[in-house]
């Protein structure tokens, strides 16, 4: 099978980074990193703590597909979408004959002063960065960003090859990265981190980059035959904001 994205020579090598930390940089995906993630992602005991999107094996061509979505490219102005009028309040209201009864003069939600709107939330046109090495690609980092209500809340999700285990790796560069977040999208007031139940390498990486354990969703995740819970992890804004005043 043949990958347009291994083809392209016009992409610089490696790429300029996000973030250059002691242990690793975070730098976009280039199309030669496939060989190295499909090395260091093709791993059981990787994938066993992944959703089933993270394929097993992890196969060279799997690589190509996942770069050839996540190498930056030029940004697309979004379009507000249409509100609609078949759902939400608006609409019941319009219905119900209670509704329609003369209104008390007593102060509503509506009348009363509304709290200030929070910046908007523009993501950038890459959210998904390769964590590597001596410019070697060993894992990978990104956000998957909320929708609707929850559009200014996003999920952090990561994983890491087994020969960069036990270096510290996973808490730089995840550090960085929620640091990168919080600067670059104002708009985001929420982070959170959503861990397999026995996963506790990943829980201390989450807890020593500042998350709070929020709780516990029991039997959430069927994986590999076996029932898992799902621990919650979050982060908010304010809490970031007043951790790295600290510092």
């Amino acid at each position: 099978m043949e990958n347009s994205s291994s083809n392209d020579a016009t992409l610089p090598f490696p790429p300029p980074p996000l973030v250059t930390l002691k242990s690793c940089t975070i730098r976009p995906y280039h199309p030669n990193d496939a060989p190295s993630m499909a090395k260091h992602g093709n791993n059981p005991l990787i994938a066993q703590w992944m959703t089933n999107m993270f394929p097993h094996p992890y196969t060279l061509d799997k690589a190509h597909e996942w770069i050839a979505m996540n190498v930056p490219k030029e940004k697309e102005k979004s379009k507000e979408p249409a509100a609609d009028n078949n759902s939400g309040t608006a609409a019941a209201a319009a219905n119900d004959p209670l509704a329609q009864q003369p209104t008390s003069t007593a102060p509503t939600v509506a009348s009363l002063p509304a709290p200030a709107e929070p910046p908007p939330v523009d993501w950038p046109a890459t959210t998904n960065f390769a964590i590597c090495v001596d410019d070697e690609c060993v894992g990978s980092i990104g956000v998957k960003p909320g929708a609707d209500v929850h559009a200014r809340s996003a999920e952090v999700g990561y994983w890491l090859g087994e020969a960069a285990w036990g270096r510290g790796i996973a808490t730089e560069a995840a550090a960085a990265y929620v640091a990168w977040v919080f600067e670059t999208v104002p708009g985001v007031e929420r982070l959170s981190g959503c861990v397999y139940g026995g996963n506790a390498a990943s829980m201390r990486v989450l807890e020593k980059v500042g998350f709070r354990r929020e709780g516990k969703l029991r039997k959430a995740v069927w994986k590999k035959g076996v029932w898992r819970d799902l621990d919650m992890f979050g982060l908010l804004r304010e809490e970031w904001e007043e951790e790295r005043k600290g510092r």
